[in-house]
Formats: structure tokens, C-alpha cells, sequence
């Protein structure tokens, strides 16, 4: 079985295409995800590329495939901590062969600097960056099947996993070394290009550059974008479906190879992203560090054998699942310390059985943001509801009900900073009370804050393990029978006793630990 995993740096709602015909052949979800290395479970202590909260080079997806026999092959952006001065002794381990781009030129368009295997590094100041990595796409590719067909020729067993990750459609990004300054700038692109979405604008939602601003305190004091700003973020979005053409054609190229090679059928294709990039979305600018809606939801779309073709799941999910899916795909044992569930992805599993996913982010919100505190946040869905519950580090609490309020405009309860409840909505859910919608949630997101193993895949089991009660139910509308009341309301909130760059448990207010509330 062969994997075959497309990283797409951002996936816009126009421009991403998945290419071609083969767009009917995959089954898609929208995918929330945990950013910043968050979408690791906590017992990991990965919440980001930097020391203290990084680290997993010894310990992760390509070593326990080289345990299993897989030829592993990477080729583009990885990690933005390998540089041209420290690549050789933080060469990501585990891949068979690589071609790593290196910073400080990982996002130059048209100065690409790459090093194969931990060779020397090579400048590519010719060609635009996502061409470059296509042709090296290519020459891989042919290798892999000539490897493949070579091995089966002489009996030996093929099973290989294939990543690939260009940069589009990132901004452009040039360090002055000199001068120690970073200069940001629209995504290039070809010239071959330019003719296309040329009236595009960006989507204007009812979120868009609003007149009134609602949610936590730092959004509510961003100013308006004037006409101007407008204008500057239109051109960035068409910047950006113009850069991403390239890899459409790109993904095509590849299919039509494999189909070549009478591989297609074999091979598992995953089509996604890290995270999403909104423009001017409740008044933030650019950037991807808010946790509404437009970061977090993006496509995650799969072909291969027993997908159901030409679907759409509503299943929730995110980046903690795909060890699990993968192994299964595989066919390889899970790792006892695994911490996700595999998302159901083949015709027999289409079931919705997931019913929250825990979403965050640590640290700054990257340069177009400016600072704001950390994060966290669940989404609550199944048949009936749809809820959007978060908390922030300042003890900020907001909760959106994403059915009637797909924007994120109408907040069903909002805390501010100062522990007041600043309003309750009269349009709470059925079978929801203004209490219940907060304790019930709350629990839930202070166990999965520091799970680990089988706590972060049955969170309720555990949660009702300390009541000596070890109920099976698996979504929130069981926990708000009115005889748990008491026993949710005397959980403490989740809480931080600082805001930091990273998972710090020294730094959290109320723990869960052994099955019990210290």
C-alpha cells in the first residue's frame, strides 16, 4: 500500500480545485485542526517548533513507518527551524530520501535553497519555488515506480509513503541579515498565471471587516479597515489563488504519472493543509491565529481503495487522528500511546462517531496579528447541534451556536475579562441551560487540556470515572441530564495563572490527573 500525502500550505475558497476529473474520485471533510504543533496531544509537551515547547525528531511518523518497512520520501517545507547554518545537525530523521527546503529562504518564491539528503545547499534563483519542487516531484516519482517495479520483478515487497509540501500560497518572505529585519510581501507567482481572477474579491461575510465587533476584548478594540486596506487584502487574496494555480497543476501532473505507471488505483492521495488563512475576518487582518472558523476549518480530501467517491463528510476531526488513520490505512498495529481515533474514511466507517474536537493555539499570532493571549476551544457537534466553545488564558469564555450563526457573530455567552458575564442569548439550543452550556463543556475541554492515551479518546468515560459513576455516553447532550448538574458545576474552570508561549502545566490554574480534579 502506498501513501501519497499533498501538504497544501493554505486552501482558500476559491483557486483550490483538487484538479481535473479526479476531484469525484476523493471523499472530502472540512477538518478543524489544533495549531502550532497543538494538534499533539499535551502528554507529548509539543506545542511548537522552538525550544522549550518543541521537539519530536527521535520519536514520530517516519521512524515508525521505517519500523514496518516503508520507503518514506519528502520533499519541500518541513519545519521553518532548519536553517542553511543548522541543518546538519537538525536534519528531520527518519526519511529514506529528502529534499528540504532551509531557511532563511524557505518562502522566497524565486530564491529556493535546498538540500538533498543533508547535502550542500542549492540555490535555485531561476525558477519559481512550487515548478521547482514539481520537478523534483517528478524525478522522484519516477525513481519510486522504477524502485517499485524493480523490487517486484525480483519478489521483494514495495510500500512506499510519499510527502510533499510546497510553500504556496504563503506570503513572500526576504530576511535582511544585515540589517536583522523581516520583509513579508504578497505570494508570487508565474507569469503564465496572471491573467486569472482578475475581478475576484474576498468573500464578504457577515464577518467581514464588521461594523460592530463582538467577541473577546482584543477584538472588540480593532479599529475598522478603511477602503484602501480593503483593497490591499483583495489583491493579497487573488495574490493567492494565482500562486496556488501552481500546485493544481502540479497534483494533476502527478495524478496523470501515476496513472501512467497504472498506480493510481493502489495508492492512497491525501489532499489538505496546516491550518486556513483569513482575510479581514472579524476585523483581524491577515493571519491565522484567531481559532474561528476560517483559521481552523479546512478541506481534507482522500483517495484510494474502499473511499467512497464523490462525498462530503461532516465529521469532525483534526491533525491528533492522522497517526491513527495512517496506521490503518496501513495496516500496521496502533502505538499504545497514541492519543486520536482514526477518522472514518472508507465506505464501511462513515459513521459521525466523533462528537468534539479540542482546537488551540499557543503564543503570539504570527506578525499579522500582533500579540493576544492563548487560546483554547472545542467544537461540540452532532445530529441537532453545532457549538463553538472557548476559553482564553485572560478567563475570557465565548460559545457560538454554528447552526444559526455560522459567522461566529451572535454569541450565545460571553465572559469577559474580568469574569463578568457580559450576555446570554434566548436562542440557547433545545434542551440547553444557560449553566449547563457552560459547566458540561468545561470539563470537558480540562481533561482533554492534559490527556493522555484513552483519556483523550473516551474524555467522558473518565470524566464520570471520578464520580465512581464510569459512564459510556460519548456526547454532550447526555451530559446535561439536570442530575449531573451539581457534579459539573463543581469542576473548577479551566484556567491560566499566566499566558506563555507554550504548554507549561506550571502556568495552568486546575489540573486533571488520575481520573480526579486537583
Amino acid at each position: 500500500m502506498t501513501i501519497c500525502l499533498f501538504l497544501k500550505k493554505h486552501i482558500f475558497q476559491e483557486g483550490a480545485r483538487l484538479t481535473s476529473h479526479y476531484c469525484n474520485t476523493a471523499l472530502c471533510y472540512p477538518s478543524r485542526v489544533s495549531l502550532l504543533r497543538g494538534q499533539l496531544a499535551h502528554n507529548t509537551h509539543v506545542t511548537d517548533e522552538h525550544p522549550p515547547y518543541g521537539g519530536f525528531n527521535d520519536d514520530y511518523l517516519p521512524i515508525w513507518f521505517k519500523e514496518v518497512g516503508y520507503d518514506k520520501y519528502y520533499i519541500g517545507k518541513i519545519i521553518n527551524q532548519m536553517t542553511i547554518n543548522n541543518y546538519k545537525e537538525s536534519w528531520m530523521k527518519g526519511w529514506d530520501d529528502t529534499d528540504f527546503l532551509l531557511n532563511p529562504f524557505t518562502y522566497l518564491y524565486y530564491n529556493a535553497t535546498f538540500a538533498r539528503n543533508g547535502g550542500e545547499p542549492q540555490k535555485r534563483l531561476d525558477k519559481y519555488s512550487s515548478d521547482v519542487i514539481a520537478e523534483k516531484k517528478y524525478a522522484l516519482l519516477d525513481d519510486i515506480v522504477d524502485t517499485r517495479s524493480s523490487k517486484e520483478s525480483s519478489g521483494e515487497a514495495t510500500a512506499p509513503f510519499f510527502v510533499t509540501a510546497p510553500i504556496s500560497a504563503h506570503t513572500n518572505i526576504e530576511t535582511d541579515l544585515e540589517e536583522y529585519k523581516i520583509i513579508v510581501t504578497d505570494p508570487q507567482y508565474s507569469n503564465s498565471h496572471s491573467c486569472l481572477f482578475k475581478d475576484v474579491k474576498l468573500p464578504r461575510n457577515e464577518n467581514f471587516n464588521t461594523d460592530i465587533p463582538g467577541g473577546a476584548s482584543w477584538i472588540r478594540n480593532l479599529l475598522k479597515l478603511n477602503q484602501a486596506m480593503e483593497n490591499i487584502l483583495d489583491e493579497f487574496y487573488r495574490a493567492c489563488l494565482h500562486s496556488l494555480q501552481s500546485v493544481d497543476e502540479m497534483t494533476d501532473d502527478i495524478f496523470k504519472k501515476l496513472e501512467k505507471a497504472n498506480l493510481l488505483e493502489d495508492i492512497y492521495i491525501i489532499y489538505s493543509s496546516d491550518n486556513g488563512f483569513p482575510l479581514e475576518t472579524h476585523r483581524c487582518g491577515a493571519g491565522k491565529g484567531t481559532l474561528y472558523e476560517e483559521d481552523i476549518n479546512f478541506a481534507f480530501a482522500i483517495r484510494g481503495p474502499g473511499v467512497f467517491r464523490n462525498r462530503i463528510s461532516t465529521h469532525v476531526s483534526g491533525h491528533i487522528g492522522l497517526e491513527f488513520t495512517f496506521f490503518k490505512l496501513a495496516n500496521i498495529e496502533d502505538k499504545s500511546f497514541f492519543d486520536g481515533k482514526a477518522i472514518p474514511i472508507l465506505g464501511s466507517e462513515l459513521g459521525r462517531f466523533w462528537k468534539h474536537t479540542q482546537v488551540e493555539y499557543w503564543g503570539l499570532a504570527l506578525i499579522e496579528h500582533g500579540t493576544i493571549p492563548i487560546r483554547k476551544a472545542l467544537w461540540l457537534i452532532s445530529d441537532g447541534y453545532n457549538l463553538y466553545y472557548s476559553t482564553w488564558c485572560t478567563g475570557e469564555i465565548e460559545l457560538y451556536d454554528m447552526i444559526r450563526d455560522p459567522h461566529q457573530m451572535q454569541f450565545l455567552v460571553l465572559r469577559d475579562e474580568h469574569s463578568r458575564f457580559l450576555s446570554f442569548s434566548s436562542s440557547l439550543p433545545d434542551n440547553f441551560s444557560t449553566n449547563q452550556i457552560i459547566t458540561s463543556p468545561n470539563a470537558l475541554l480540562l481533561l482533554l487540556r492534559d490527556c493522555k492515551n484513552d483519556q483523550c479518546r473516551h474524555p467522558w468515560r473518565h470524566i464520570h470515572s471520578s464520580d465512581g459513576s464510569f459512564l459510556e455516553f460519548n456526547e454532550i447532550i447526555d451530559a446535561l441530564d439536570s442530575k449531573y448538574d451539581d457534579f459539573y458545576a463543581s469542576i473548577e474552570q479551566v484556567s491560566f495563572a499566566s499566558c506563555p508561549n507554550g504548554h507549561v502545566l506550571s502556568k495552568h490554574g486546575s489540573q486533571w490527573r488520575n481520573d480526579r480534579i486537583f
